[in-house]
């Protein structure tokens, strides 16, 4: 259970903000047409969360894959709005924390 709760609370969470927030959204916003924004979410953040979506694809059905998107664009939005991945991977630690407690009732 505990090994559990690390895995999907820490672990998964720090190497995803790390990959998808850290690294992917970072490198985007380098680039001029990356930092576009509409009601402040950029086209990096954009981008990254469509490929946030298609990594969950592998492991979980559509329905729940196409759900991480908007909490996604929440994530991303934080990331460039501190300029660094710690508010996003607190984020989606709390959001799969969540997600844990509703699924072990």
């Amino acid at each position: 259970q505990w090994s559990l709760v690390f895995t999907l609370v820490i672990w998964q969470p720090f190497w995803e903000e790390l990959l998808f927030r850290g690294i992917m959204q970072g490198q985007l916003n380098k680039l001029a047409w990356g930092r576009h924004a509409w009601l402040h979410l950029s086209l990096a953040n954009l981008l990254t969360s469509l490929a946030f979506v298609t990594i969950h694809l592998v492991y979980h059905p559509i329905p729940w894959a196409l759900a991480v998107f908007f909490p996604s664009l929440v994530f991303g939005y934080f990331r460039e709005r501190h300029k660094c991945v710690y508010s996003a991977f607190a984020l989606l630690a709390m959001y799969n924390l969540g997600y844990l407690a509703i699924n072990s009732v």
